[in-house]
């Protein structure tokens, strides 16, 4: 029996298939924790369009995330008030602002945030699976 070209990408074709239904059902969001003095407020975040949101205490934050360019993090990441991986900003309607400090981005986005009030958050996220 020989194999006709078509036969032999049907199982490539059926891989490719199932690939692409495995990466569109895990999906590309998650939550996002913020932790401060024994509270834990729960956002979402996005990697497919970089942001990320919480409510704490009524006021809702938002904003985008972003991976620092690895040249300038190794030469002035204190300086540019990114983590080792990148930074974010989230705004509230009343004009406050938390900056956050990224330690990593993919798969699980975390790092350390503080809000306009000088408070201390930690950030953890992960993507659903």
């Amino acid at each position: 029996m020989t194999s006709t070209p078509k036969s032999r990408f049907k199982p490539l074709l059926v891989l490719a298939l199932c690939f692409l239904a495995n990466t569109a059902i895990a999906g590309d969001s998650g939550p996002a924790i913020f932790t401060t003095e024994g509270h834990s407020y729960i956002g979402q975040y996005s990697m497919a369009d970089a942001t990320l949101s919480v409510a704490i205490e009524g006021m809702k934050y938002q904003g985008n995330f972003s991976q620092t360019a690895s040249s300038q993090v190794l030469v002035s990441s204190t300086a540019t008030g990114a983590g080792p991986w990148g930074k974010a900003f989230l705004f509230a309607s009343s004009a406050k602002v938390m900056q956050c400090q990224l330690d990593s981005g993919f798969p699980k986005l975390r790092g350390k945030c503080r809000n306009a009030d000088g408070r201390d958050f930690r950030l953890e996220a992960e993507q659903y699976s």
